[in-house]
């Protein structure tokens, strides 16, 4: 079997494992990292076809629901730019192949606003958090934001390219 295929596979069986009857937390709840919330993932495309090297869609994981946009680059994802409907926050995620390179915008437990940078072998470089202090656990959510919206775009860019 093809590896995309295999990505594809795996990604669906688990986002059909986690869907369940519950409803997702309130938005004011306190913030729970990915590992601790239930995961309940719906997805509502935005535009069925992608408008040039780009696609949006909706998702609602861990109790924060977005808006997204998600920029390729031939094949590979180079951004997302996400919009938390709840609070119409932004952020916006920058790849290199597989990995975050660079997050900017809203934070997730606080009113800051982020900058992070990390290398190639996924360490900090750069890390501002304006006006408040940067915590260890917004580095953490970033991180794992970043890795769901990344898969969740690449599964929503599959299942399209397979439609036409």
């Amino acid at each position: 079997m093809s590896r995309h295929f295999i990505i594809v596979s795996l990604l669906t069986t688990i986002a059909l494992a986690a869907c369940s009857d519950k409803q997702a937390p309130a938005t004011n709840a306190p913030l729970q990292t990915l590992q601790e919330a239930p995961m309940q993932i719906e997805t509502t495309p935005l535009n069925e076809e992608a408008a040039g090297d780009s696609l949006s869609a909706k998702l609602t994981a861990a109790g924060i629901a977005v808006k997204y946009r998600a920029h390729f680059d031939g094949s590979k994802l180079a951004r997302i730019e996400e919009t938390r409907t709840a609070d119409n926050r932004h952020g916006e995620y920058e790849f290199y192949g597989a990995r975050l390179v660079k997050y900017s915008g809203a934070a997730f437990s606080s009113a800051a606003t982020l900058l992070l940078e990390f290398d190639m072998q996924g360490a900090v470089k750069l890390a501002q958090a304006t006006p408040a202090p940067l915590d260890e656990s917004e580095i953490a959510t970033v991180r794992q934001r970043a890795s769901l919206l990344r898969s969740h775009a690449l599964a929503q860019r599959s299942t399209r390219a397979h439609a036409k």
